[in-house]
């Protein structure tokens, strides 16, 4: 009886480290996918948060001159990286964020996030918005490359007088652990194409 009673254990403990084994298994399996993606869902709601937000502080530096230092997103874990850029030549700013599993954004050209369409380069002022902010997903082997763009635009009125936020600096690239200083250099008047645009810049530095 013993000898039974001592079998039945060792095949208890067997079918127990088994059944343990294929939960682990199946967790590993379904779990690491979905945690994956709910982990990219999460970081491209902040990006959207971030490159938001980042436009109503350079509104607000043009209200109130000074300076602005903001923090480039981290990378949340080894898979997903952060890159915040400067295009000197377009005047814009661009938040990149690749190795998700998903996106939450349909996959192609730049998707409108704010009311100005994304190809704008003018607006009617205290109508249209003074940027222009827009994202972007693609599919790069079995991951997703999201980039948020940030431009701004010209706001014409009924006079011959319009305005601008003018971003000026060198282009650059930054990741996890920089920074970007953003200056406020005053405000002068530009005679561009027979209407006095108002421009107010804005310095752009990474460190």
């Amino acid at each position: 009886m013993k000898t039974q009673k001592g079998a039945l254990e060792i095949l208890n403990v067997v079918l127990l480290t088994g059944l343990m084994l294929g939960v682990v298994t199946a967790v590993f399996i379904w779990g690491e996918p979905l945690i994956r993606k709910n982990e990219g869902v999460s970081v491209l709601h902040n990006s959207e948060i971030f490159i938001s937000d980042l436009a109503g502080g350079i509104k607000n530096l043009v209200n109130h001159p000074g300076r602005m230092t903001v923090d480039v997103p981290p990378s949340p874990s080894p898979q997903i990286k952060t890159l915040m850029m400067f295009d000197a030549a377009s005047k814009r700013l661009l938040l990149e964020v690749s190795g998700t599993s998903g996106t939450i954004y349909s996959p192609g050209g730049f998707i409108l996030l704010g009311r100005n369409a994304c190809t704008a380069d003018e607006g009617i002022s205290n109508q249209d918005e003074p940027q222009t902010l827009c994202a972007r997903s693609e599919k790069v082997g079995e991951n997703y490359i999201t980039t948020y763009s940030l431009k701004f635009i010209q706001l014409n009125t009924e006079g011959v007088q319009s305005y601008r936020i003018d971003l000026t600096g060198n282009s650059n690239t930054v990741g996890e652990g920089h920074v970007i200083i953003l200056e406020n250099k005053g405000t002068k008047t530009e005679l561009i194409d027979g209407k006095e645009v108002l421009k107010t810049k804005i310095s752009v530095e990474m460190r």
